[in-house]
């Protein structure tokens, strides 16, 4: 498979026509993430004036089932050395660690000192299992490394206790400090006593919030965050799951550690912009400013959007590269912020999904269809095998997925050859006029689209089609509406996904979000018909076919589809 995202859909195509589909159910083994094995830690043994000695039994599977009271461990492979024993900065002996076995005793498998990291953290939260990939997979078999690979992310998601192990060191007490300050700020918010920041004074405090920063940006450039499979990893766990950075000195205040390591979630880095912006909204930190020779209010929005934009890159999945002006837009964002409020801000998950693993050095792109695969939990699979195409793979898998925006058309066609069209009931025409008058009211669609359906439906029916009707058996004498109705196949109209064959399928993907987005505001219906005679254009429908209605939960940016679909 060639990584070919520069080239538009139509470089890649030599006829419109010969794109495939190979599309699979995806077949989870349920048995592997039910059925875990883990690293059991047993009771440490101590010497006299040595470090504790563990020893972790490596568990069969079925010894515990359905199980998600563990500590899952991200980390990158070869990024320690397995025979690590000591902090050469601090120079602490670290504790030692063997894996039992079948009843015999061995070195881990994995890094010692990324085991050690983990079991400081179990030990914490009062915790015995972990699951570690290179521990816990037998990596001998490649079933199961295969069944495994299918489920990360829900052996991730599932667990109690997610943990990312970073390499980047904090190496002085003021880093120490203003990452705590972190915890400290959405505390103070949360109790109500914003008005202690205003002591602070608005020059120290900017000074603050643009070290902590820099310090989130250099973070930023660990070597975790280029790891393909950490991509998913982190967006499985989403906020939940907690960092860890190795301190290489000793703290002279502050929290306490965990082992030599300084943890916080990524829920809390993530909120870090939106805390401060309510903050800074107080009264006589606003005063401040006003009365300040040279901090402005544009200096003050500044300062917080590149907090915001770095910690993004750090917590990644959870607002996905929303701006802060589009989370803040009235000052009254919640810092536990619903999945639907997240959902209206947020950029496509797919599309930065894509991006994430874009940057990510994996150098297998078929692992890479699978990561998305996993991240987006889709339902079907592509056969990485049948594509020569990193890019048409991806437009595969996303428009098999009911990721992309459908159109309703009437076409004189009844089988295209186009593999993204299907044809429509009866009753999807009756559910999708329901919900459009729902997106009419919120201002999410057109009354036209409404009027094209209905027109539709009068025709087929001789006259309106209400629910009513449905619920009280009234259709020709049948006895279940419902199932007559999505047996009933509308002659000439098909649901159609139609491709901006002169995209890349990052500018496709980029320009793809839900109905209920805050930057769908509503599509007219010129915007149906150019996205239709683009269709027509590119042999996607039939000469002739015209537009009905947009359909599906996903639409296209409006202000995108001049650009995309006009050639």
């Amino acid at each position: 498979m060639q990584r070919d995202t520069d080239f538009t859909i139509c470089d890649l195509l030599p006829s419109i026509g010969s794109l495939a589909s190979s599309l699979l159910p995806q077949a989870v083994p349920r048995d592997t993430f039910s059925n875990l094995r883990f690293l059991e830690i047993l009771r440490p043994e101590t010497g006299h004036g040595q470090n504790p000695s563990f020893t972790c039994e490596l568990t069969e599977r079925g010894s515990h089932p359905g199980e998600t009271n563990y500590v899952v461990v991200s980390y990158c492979w070869q990024s320690s050395s397995s025979n690590t024993d000591t902090n050469s900065d601090t120079k602490r002996p670290l504790p030692t660690v063997q894996v039992r076995q079948h009843g015999q005793v061995r070195n881990p498998r994995c890094p010692v000192d990324i085991l050690i990291r983990a079991i400081a953290f179990a030990v914490s939260e009062g915790v015995s299992l972990i699951w570690i990939d290179q521990e816990c997979v037998d990596q001998t078999d490649p079933t199961d490394i295969q069944n495994h690979l299918q489920c990360n992310h829900i052996i991730f998601s599932q667990a109690n206790f997610k943990i990312g192990l970073l390499g980047f060191e904090l190496t002085n007490q003021r880093q120490l400090d203003v990452l705590e300050g972190i915890r400290l700020a959405i505390h103070i918010l949360e109790i109500s006593q914003s008005n202690i920041i205003r002591r602070w004074g608005i020059e120290a405090t900017i000074a603050e919030l643009k070290y902590l920063t820099r310090v989130l940006r250099a973070i930023s450039r660990d070597r975790w965050f280029t790891r393909a499979w950490v991509i998913q990893e982190r967006f499985s766990a989403n906020k939940d799951m907690t960092i860890l950075l190795p301190v290489s000195f000793r703290p002279s205040s502050g929290p306490n550690l965990i082992g030599n390591d300084f943890a916080i979630s990524l829920g809390d880095i993530c909120a870090i912009g939106v805390t401060w912006t309510a903050h800074l909204r107080d009264q006589g930190l606003a005063q401040q400013v006003q009365e300040h020779a040279t901090i402005t209010s544009d200096n003050v929005r500044e300062c917080l959007s590149s907090l915001h934009d770095a910690a993004q890159v750090i917590s990644g999945p959870i607002f996905s590269g929303a701006s802060i002006d589009t989370i803040l837009p009235s000052g009254t964002f919640d810092l536990r912020p619903s999945q639907e409020e997240i959902a209206r801000v947020r950029n496509s998950t797919v599309h930065q999904a894509f991006l994430d693993i874009e940057r990510c050095d994996c150098s297998v792109f078929s692992d890479r269809v699978a990561i998305l695969s996993n991240m987006m939990r889709f339902p079907w699979r592509v056969s990485t095998t049948s594509f020569g195409s990193y890019s048409l793979a991806l437009l595969s898998l996303v428009a098999g997925n009911e990721r992309f925006p459908s159109v309703l058309v009437r076409t004189n066609d009844s089988t295209p050859a186009w593999q993204f069209s299907r044809p429509v009931s009866a009753m999807d025409l009756i559910v999708h006029a329901c919900n459009l008058s729902e997106l009419i009211a919120r201002g999410r669609a057109s009354q036209d689209e409404l009027i094209n359906v209905s027109r539709t439906l009068e025709d087929v029916f001789g006259g309106d089609i209400t629910e009513s009707l449905i619920r009280d058996h009234r259709i020709d004498g049948h006895e279940d509406p419902p199932e007559y109705l999505s047996n009933m196949v509308m002659e000439h109209i098909r649901s159609v996904k139609l491709v901006p064959l002169s995209a890349t399928i990052g500018e496709i993907l980029g320009r793809i979000v839900t109905v209920d987005h805050v930057d769908n505001v509503g599509l007219d219906h010129h915007h149906g018909e150019t996205v239709t005679n683009h269709g027509i254009r590119t042999n996607q429908i039939s000469e002739g076919a015209t537009f009905i209605a947009f359909d599906g939960a996903y639409r296209w940016r409006s202000v995108c589809i001049d650009q995309i679909f006009v050639e």
